[in-house]
């Protein structure tokens, strides 16, 4: 990660270097000779305490904050800046650094932006992955889910001045996130991929969640010189709501950019520009899948003029990251790991795309349900409606691993297994002698991926 000099010395004009950029080092432990360190504080540390180590290891200076300069030996002193917040500091270079690279060129650069309650990392890869197959662009993106406001300034000083287009994912759990990282990225283009029951102990509501993610369009409509910046689907009831259409690009079956005919499980047909489409994914399941890829296609065809038979050629062969719809071959067990995080939207997706898919095996699953995280005051009636929707789908098999197992089976009208976390399980309590699959979704804090290495001892 590394910021222009230049920029640097419009913040601080005392600052000096022998060399054009400069490396930031966020972390005391892995600095190099050379380093500019960032004085960030976390939840439960004074970064200012790992100023003098970041010295001694070679970091040429340091930025922190004037509150913490106390915690500075005197000598140390000199080779620090002080700021009133680091972390807007981080902004402010970040947004400096980002639209130098947008001038810095002679070659177009557009920003993309991503959000939503479920899918945005999905649709931030698929994206990226279409990208790279139907242009001939050099493409970067935020890497695995860094998409708050310390992780979306790590992707801007990670940018090459070669890349044209930058796919960012910015995510919140509070108030005021989604505008603050969108001043940031300043988006050409953005999607918001759905509206579901996340964050809710700091949100309250999905109506307020909606209020909270729209940000990141109209940050949009203020920068982007394109006519359609906006991309998202009406099938999301709340999205359908979003009231400036006419800078929109809209997937969906009524009042649409691109309607969609048929949306199943397994394909969609669609009409785009009077032509008829038909597509399926080679592997991957859930109508969710398909809205993520309509989002894509309309970026790919509106902002890129990408055909749209290369990209649907391009799109088939498209696979899941990492916990994310990932199947393992465990000793004689098939684990479908969908446990990247968790909230009843995404829960009820997961559950819908892996029944429809393997049905034949429901009585052979154990299906292995997590927390669901920061639901607030309606924790409990989320995790039982989840109970009642397992029962609903004929599940059979279940293990609960988490705080509320009470609750879950509440709904589900029965009493089953539960372990409060991965580590209280104890496999030999539980009777593997009619199953061959097993169903891992939960939130991220549960860590029931940590179960396969139980599985293996």
């Amino acid at each position: 990660m590394k910021v222009k000099l230049r920029i640097l010395k419009s913040f601080f004009t005392e600052f000096f270097s022998n060399q054009e950029d400069i490396s930031l080092s966020f972390d005391s432990r892995s600095i190099k000779h050379g380093d500019l360190f960032v004085a960030l504080n976390g939840e439960n540390f004074k970064a200012a305490n790992f100023v003098e180590p970041a010295i001694n290891s070679g970091a040429s200076f340091a930025i922190v904050n004037k509150e913490d300069k106390e915690l500075i030996c005197s000598e140390v002193q000199k080779n620090c800046f002080f700021v009133d917040d680091t972390t807007v500091f981080l902004k402010e270079l970040a947004t400096k650094s980002l639209n130098d690279w947008k001038k810095d060129s002679l070659t177009e650069k557009i920003t993309v932006g991503i959000t939503g309650s479920n899918g945005k990392t999905s649709t931030k890869e698929l994206l990226l992955f279409l990208l790279e197959k139907t242009t001939s662009k050099k493409i970067q993106g935020t890497i695995g889910n860094l998409n708050n406001q310390f992780g979306v300034p790590m992707t801007v000083f990670g940018l090459e001045a070669e890349t044209e287009i930058v796919v960012f994912e910015i995510g919140t759990n509070n108030f005021g996130e989604i505008k603050y990282l969108s001043e940031i990225i300043k988006p050409d283009v953005s999607v918001v991929t759905s509206i579901g029951q996340s964050h809710l102990e700091a949100f309250g509501t999905e109506d307020a969640v909606f209020e909270e993610k729209i940000n990141i369009f109209y940050e949009t409509m203020k920068n982007s010189s394109i006519e359609q910046c906006c991309f998202y689907s009406s099938e999301d009831k709340y999205l359908k709501k979003f009231k400036d259409k006419d800078r929109s690009f809209i997937a969906g079956s009524m009042d649409s950019t691109l309607k969609i005919d048929r949306l199943e499980q397994d394909k969609v047909k669609f009409n785009y520009k009077d032509c008829v489409y038909s597509f399926s994914f080679d592997t991957l399941v859930g109508r969710h899948h398909y809205i993520n890829f309509l989002n894509c296609f309309g970026v790919l065809a509106e902002v890129f003029k990408v055909d749209p038979q290369s990209i649907l050629d391009s799109a088939k062969t498209f696979v899941l990251g990492k916990n994310r719809g990932e199947w393992k071959k465990i000793d004689s067990f098939n684990i479908f790991l969908d446990c990247y995080n968790s909230n009843p939207s995404s829960l009820k997706a997961s559950l819908d795309s892996f029944v429809f898919k393997n049905k034949e095996l429901l009585s052979e699953t154990l299906f292995v349900i997590g927390d669901m995280y920061e639901l607030g005051e309606k924790s409990k009636r989320y995790h039982q409606d989840a109970g009642k929707y397992c029962k609903k789908l004929g599940v059979k098999n279940i293990l609960f691993i988490g705080e509320q197992g009470d609750s879950f089976y509440e709904g589900f009208g029965e009493r089953g297994v539960s372990f409060k976390t991965v580590d209280d399980i104890k496999l030999s309590s539980l009777n593997f002698s009619n199953i061959s699959t097993l169903y891992l979704k939960g939130s991220r804090g549960v860590g029931l991926e940590n179960l396969i290495k139980k599985l293996k001892k």
